[in-house]
């Protein structure tokens, strides 16, 4: 085969072949082309051999190209590589290969594989980014940012139907003049554009220059001349179609499958992300719509100013819900008054006003707002267009005011409190398609609220008054009135007559917890529901003086028999109780004094009880012995015999009788002497009684121990007397004993002082204890220890007269104590 043949052969394989191949020599001058190239690179048929490689493919000479080119001509190293050709709006994937003179290079378009892998991340960044988006805003500008960045759209909108299907409204947009989302805001569903297409058929459509311009011309002004292709995607979501995404391009263009799979899946995952977001933003709006009640319901109950109530309103619409909100109340001449009025723009309020001063509404109309409160149903106008205003405006200076006051979309809501309506509330957006369903609901709910605190406003001034007149009526009663809340206790009325009955000013106070005492009264009415009649209380008035008084209570109950407030009143009976105090007191001491002198009858009969028998039995002995003896003495002076020793006898018996009856004079005495009550140093007294004591002490050693003694209150000669028994009895059964010891010391408990005296004496039985303290009671006998039984029985008198008490413990040869207590204070 010769060269040429050869040559030939190549030729025909070069041009056979789907890729575009040319070879350029060492100075990038192209010195073949196949006709693959010359279509590819859009070159004339003839004429590109020759020229520079930088000539025929310009993107070749962007940065990072032209280094792939130079580097397989300096290495003479294959090189493979993928760019962009803006000129074509193409990929290409070159691969270079060096030859002998120069380089071979062949071009392949990869648009299509370039745009299905950007498409495909496209769509993961899509799935992503709706997945991320929390809101319907968020979601709508990821869905129009991804699809325009993905397609090269320069512009599109997201539009949802609206629940009746009659019409769809712009709820999302990028790229479009205000002008033209003004003509889109709202489309009625029955007029003939793509986006109202794609969602009555639920298919895409993909539409080039020509067909937007013949299918659709009614789209007239309402296509941007920017706009040469458009694409329109029904949003599928759960069985129906909630809407349209619609992207417009600078530029006619076909469509690839992938651009149609592509932006099919953008719209399928754009409508499950709007319902989504539709929730949340629902939910979100939901709680911001309770937080805004619960605030607007603080703010309308913070004043029962009706005034006051009216600006709270309008405050609250502003800028919340509109730009601005009017307040309209109804007049008798049938027309409204423009009771509340507020302005996002305070610069614009005054044009506002003009407005609403030289358009007056009436409430006697059937249109509008006088439509709105004689039914007592809302009214909402989303989009309201220049051809409404100028179908709502009789002149040009009318229409001038209507587009002054920027009202574009619109809510009336009547103000509603029971059956009767109160006014109108209008909230007014410059924004056009602003308000939907959801606002005018919220609406509607603030409205109700706003009704009742201006229904209540209006109440609380009227029972304001009517307080007024009340407080004036109780001011005149004699008698104290309170009146409270049920059941929280809060003070609401109160009479001058309190201060007068108490002593103490009325004092507003906010709860029952504030009350002096839940026993009082009207606590109890207020806690328990409890009537309280007459009920005697002892107060102390503001100078620290006691006050008595009648106290009363009972709640007070509506039509339904529920208690609502609870009344107390007060009357003074100071004098009264002080009179009644005073006799009873009288009959207190009164029988006071007859169980004082009964308790003494009763003391005296068991003491000469005690007494006859003493008499009867002691002082028959010595009687007995004088008889006896002097018997003896008589037959021994007949006898002749020495009488002297009987009558040694006589004296002796007649002796001891006489010392029992001065005791027994004694005994008497002291429990009929009247009592001298004073101070008493106790450690003095002891010390005198010891003193006595001491002359019949000859020749024994007593160790005395003595500990602090108080004073007391008590009568000091008969204490002497008990002090003189007690130690004098110690002494004397301590005399068997060697080493003598008697202890003297004193406690106090509170209410008595209690004296002991403790001996190391003889003692005595336990058993016998009680009997020590009677009269003539003796537990040894006479020739052991001197004595005759009245001395303890007296101590036991003596104290049981001041009020205290006597007893004694002892263990035979283990000595003993006596103790008696005397009254604190006594």
């Amino acid at each position: 085969m010769s060269s040429s043949d050869t040559l030939s052969l190549l030729t025909h394989l070069l041009e056979s072949l789907p890729d575009a191949v040319l070879s350029v020599d060492s100075a990038w001058i192209c010195t073949y082309i196949n006709p693959q190239a010359t279509t590819l690179l859009a070159l004339p048929e003839k004429g590109a051999v020759g020229r520079s490689l930088w000539e025929l493919v310009p993107a070749a000479q962007t940065p990072g190209v032209r280094e792939e080119y130079m580097q397989a001509m300096q290495q003479r190293a294959a090189r493979k590589f993928e760019f962009y050709a803006s000129a074509l709006h193409l990929w290409l994937e070159a691969r270079v290969a060096p030859q002998p003179e120069g380089l071979s290079v062949m071009l392949r378009d990869v648009t299509a594989r370039r745009s299905d892998d950007d498409q495909r991340q496209h769509l993961l960044n899509a799935t992503h980014a709706l997945s991320s988006g929390a809101s319907e805003a968020e979601v709508i500008a990821a869905a129009l940012d991804i699809g325009a960045g993905a397609t090269g759209a320069y512009a599109g909108v997201v539009m949802r139907v609206r629940p009746d299907g009659t019409s769809i409204d712009l709820i999302g947009s990028r790229g479009y003049s205000q002008d033209l989302l003004n003509r889109w805001a709202t489309l009625p569903m029955q007029d003939v554009f793509p986006i109202t297409d794609a969602v009555r058929s639920n298919r895409p459509l993909f539409l080039g220059l020509q067909a937007l311009t013949e299918q659709y011309p009614a789209l007239g002004a309402a296509r941007s001349d920017r706009t040469c292709a458009a694409a329109v995607l029904p949003l599928p979501a759960h069985g129906q179609v909630i809407g349209a995404l619609a992207l417009s391009f600078d530029h006619d263009r076909a469509w690839t499958p992938g651009d149609q799979t592509f932006l099919t899946s953008l719209s399928a995952q754009l409508a499950l992300a709007l319902e989504r977001a539709r929730s949340h933003d629902a939910e979100v709006r939901r709680a911001e719509q309770l937080t805004f009640l619960a605030r607007a319901s603080e703010l309308l109950t913070a004043t029962h100013a009706p005034k006051e109530v009216l600006e709270h309103i309008v405050h609250l619409v502003v800028p919340r819900l509109s730009d601005w909100c009017s307040l309209q109340l109804p007049l008798p001449s049938g027309e409204f008054e423009l009771a509340a009025l507020a302005h996002v723009d305070p610069a614009k309020l005054e044009a506002v006003r003009r407005y609403e001063a030289r358009l007056p509404a009436r409430w006697d109309d059937d249109r509008g707002a006088g439509k709105v409160f004689q039914t007592q149903r809302p009214l909402l106008m989303p989009v309201l267009k220049d051809d409404d205003l100028l179908a709502g405006a009789s002149s040009s200076e009318e229409l001038a005011m209507l587009r002054a006051a920027e009202i574009r979309s619109v809510i009336v809501v009547p103000l509603v409190a029971g059956t009767a309506s109160l006014g109108v509330l209008t909230l007014v957006s410059a924004t056009s398609g602003r308000y939907g369903d959801s606002d005018l609901a919220f609406a509607q709910e603030l409205a109700g609220r706003a009704a009742s605190a201006l229904e209540n406003a209006r109440l609380a001034a009227h029972l304001q008054q009517e307080r007024a007149q009340l407080l004036a009526i109780l001011d005149q009663l004699p008698v104290a009135v309170w009146v409270a809340e049920v059941p929280s206790g809060r003070m609401i009325a109160g009479n001058r007559a309190i201060a007068q009955v108490t002593g103490h000013a009325y004092q507003p106070l906010e709860s029952v917890a504030d009350y002096a005492t839940a026993e009082w009264p009207l606590a109890r009415t207020l806690l328990n529901g409890e009537v309280v009649e007459n009920e005697l209380r002892q107060l102390t008035d503001s100078g620290g003086e006691a006050r008595f008084v009648h106290l009363s209570s009972a709640p007070i109950l509506d039509e339904r028999g529920t208690a609502f407030l609870a009344v107390a009143t007060g009357v003074d009976v100071t004098e009264r109780v002080r009179a009644e105090q005073a006799a009873q007191a009288f009959n207190v001491t009164l029988e006071a004094r007859v169980q004082e002198r009964t308790a003494q009858l009763e003391q005296l009969n068991a003491e000469l009880d005690a007494f006859s028998y003493s008499v009867s039995h002691d002082l028959r002995t010595p009687v007995r012995h004088m008889q006896s003896f002097a018997g003896l003495l008589r037959r021994a002076l007949d006898s002749g015999r020495d009488g002297a020793k009987y009558l040694d006898m006589i004296e002796r018996a007649a002796a001891r009788m006489s010392a029992m009856i001065d005791d027994l004079l004694a005994f008497s005495k002291s429990s009929q002497q009247q009592l001298q009550i004073v101070t008493v140093d106790l450690t003095a007294l002891l010390t005198e009684v010891r003193l006595d004591l001491a002359a019949d002490l000859p020749g024994r050693q007593i160790q005395w121990q003595i500990g602090p003694l108080p004073t007391v209150r008590a009568d000091p000669g008969l204490l002497r007397q008990v002090l003189v028994n007690l130690l004098g009895n110690a002494v004397k059964y301590t005399r068997p004993t060697d080493h003598a010891s008697i202890r003297i010391w004193a406690e106090e408990n509170g209410t008595e002082t209690v004296i002991h005296v403790e001996d190391n004496g003889i003692g005595f039985d336990p058993a016998s204890a009680q009997k020590l303290f009677g009269v003539f009671q003796r537990l040894h006998h006479a020739s052991e220890f001197e004595g005759n039984g009245i001395g303890l029985a007296n101590v036991k008198g003596i104290v049981t007269r001041h009020g205290g008490r006597v007893w004694a413990m002892s263990s035979p040869g283990m000595g003993a104590t006596f103790s008696f207590s005397l009254p604190s204070g006594a």
